[in-house]
């Protein structure tokens, strides 16, 4: 899909000038229903998995997915699978979960950077003054070398990154801390700037949960539960190139208006139909040899012929103010 995709001619975002990032985070599969005897009689929520999701934000393509079928396992516990494929040349973008020695030291050695957020019990020895180096849209950044040495000896060099920032995080947070390996002509803003982009997967979970059905209940054995959220992942690329492809015939804000959710019900509402009228055989006789530029010529040609007002998004109104209530019943009767 990434070689239709960039042949396609669809700009790719860029996240940091002259570097190809990867977006990691942890996607825990929602609590199933009890349909299994083993769940009958206990109260807490049935778990099917869980899973470390990969995204390519340039071209907002989700990469690789390694999924787990223990509910309550640590995803620091599945990162071996991940640092198996490590490939050189690539930025990680992580959250601060995922911030170990073990990680880090391999993705180094992979020849490859990262920017990730520092955890509480990561250590470090500062080994150079904190100095200002500038501000982005949320805060102040500021710039320290600093060497992390783990339990065998091996000392990492590293550039620690901290945003003082405007307004708290939700979670409170007033500095968030960035550790990353990248040469020092990539300047401190520039990294502090494009963490931000790390927040553009929690957008996508949003949508494989609310759009494309990805975590159904009713799955209660983890292989299937699994294979659902991996079809769910396959589904929402499909629609990635879908969107790219418009934004080539029609522009960049025709593309961005178009809703997931309305695609997806586009698809799942005809497919049942378009699969008696048309035979499989058809399907790959038709587009089963084409290489990735004819798929992709062959996409731009049927994006001519979208409708695209039937897809658009729904505008949401202003937020109405909340009604203050009174009574202290805790019921009260709809026919009094």
């Amino acid at each position: 899909m990434r070689e239709i995709h960039d042949a396609l001619g669809t700009p790719h975002r860029v996240i940091l000038q002259g570097y190809q990032v990867r977006v990691l985070d942890g996607s825990h599969l929602r609590a199933t229903e009890r349909r299994l005897d083993v769940h009958r009689m206990i109260n807490g929520a049935p778990l099917p998995g869980q899973a470390l999701v990969v995204l390519d934000p340039q071209r907002q393509l989700i990469e690789d997915l390694y999924p787990d079928e223990c509910g309550h396992k640590q995803e620091r516990l599945i990162l071996h699978q991940l640092i198996d494929d490590l490939q050189p040349g690539l930025v990680w973008y992580a959250d601060r979960n995922f911030c170990t020695s073990v990680f880090l030291q391999e993705i180094a050695l992979a020849k490859s950077w990262f920017v990730i957020r520092r955890h509480a019990s990561f250590s470090y020895t500062e080994v150079g003054k904190r100095i200002k180096v500038g501000r982005t849209p949320t805060g102040t950044v500021y710039e320290q070398s600093v060497i992390h040495e783990d339990c065998h000896g091996s000392k990492l060099l590293l550039r620690k990154v901290v945003i003082e920032l405007d307004e708290p995080t939700s979670d409170g947070d007033t500095t968030i801390e960035l550790l990353t390996n990248l040469p020092s002509d990539v300047l401190a803003t520039a990294i502090a700037d494009s963490y931000r982009s790390r927040w553009s997967i929690e957008g996508v979970f949003g949508e494989l949960t609310l759009s494309l059905n990805g975590e159904i209940n009713t799955l209660a054995y983890p292989p299937a539960a699994i294979l659902a959220y991996g079809l769910a992942l396959i589904s929402f690329n499909v629609l990635t190139l879908v969107r790219a492809s418009v934004e080539v015939v029609h522009g960049k804000e025709t593309a961005d208006s178009m809703s997931t959710y309305h695609m997806a019900e586009e698809v799942s509402s005809t497919d049942q139909g378009m699969t008696i009228a048309i035979p499989l055989a058809d399907w790959r006789k038709r587009y089963g040899s084409l290489k990735p530029p004819e798929m992709a010529e062959e996409l731009k040609r049927m994006a001519r012929e979208v409708q695209i007002r039937r897809y658009r998004k729904s505008k949401r109104g202003p937020k109405k103010t909340k009604t203050k209530r009174t009574g202290s019943h805790q019921h009260v009767s709809t026919q009094k």
